[in-house]
């Protein structure tokens, strides 16, 4: 099984900083290419009030973007290293505090084609633009995935989803379960089955 996740925007960052070298703008984190570097994410995030401890393990700020903690880095490297960008940043409380672990701008490091059409509840059109797109309702069980293509992946986005979109295996959320971090995501479940061509 499949997990179709976005994580509670309640609480966020409440400032962004640049080092002087840096350009002050933020790149695509919630697209899997191209590649950023550290120089194009804040060096320092501020935040106030209270925070949850969800939020202290992974914090959405935008359709799509996360900072995430060094415990849920730690939890997907174990299933899957190397595959994914850990953008790192300093998170301080608003009284100039820091926090004491590690913290990082999470860009997904694969975007996946898995999503069997025929099987799948969705709409479709075309822009304004001219651009043709797909929407998936937010409702468990409507996407279906080819589950040959998703076999060994933990933690990614799809080509036909929204950029808001992240995904989990079944695995990722079991480990999740086993901290008691899964009541941190809004969990949507997928179905899994062999498309089609196989």
């Amino acid at each position: 099984m499949a997990w179709r996740v976005s994580v509670d925007i309640k609480e966020f960052p409440k400032k962004f900083d640049y080092r002087p070298d840096q350009s002050g703008q933020m790149g695509d984190i919630e697209q899997t290419e191209p590649k950023l570097t550290p120089d194009q994410v804040p060096s320092r995030v501020t935040i106030s009030g209270k925070v949850s401890e969800c939020a202290l393990f992974v914090m959405a700020f935008g359709g799509g973007q996360w900072i995430v903690s060094q415990r849920f880095r730690d939890l997907v490297e174990a299933l899957e290293p190397n595959v994914h960008n850990w953008l790192p940043t300093d998170l301080f409380w608003s009284n100039g505090q820091p926090l004491p672990e590690p913290y990082y701008f999470l860009q997904p490091g694969q975007s996946l084609d898995t999503v069997i059409f025929e099987r799948s509840f969705f709409t479709s059109g075309v822009s304004t633009t001219g651009e043709h797109y797909v929407v998936f309702p937010v409702t468990s069980h409507l996407m279906t995935f080819d589950k040959r293509k998703i076999n060994g992946k933990h933690l990614w986005k799809e080509y036909y989803a929204g950029y808001q979109d992240t995904f989990f295996s079944d695995e990722l959320v079991n480990e999740l379960k086993k901290i008691r971090f899964k009541k941190c995501f809004e969990l949507l479940e997928c179905r899994e089955e062999v498309g089609n061509d196989g």
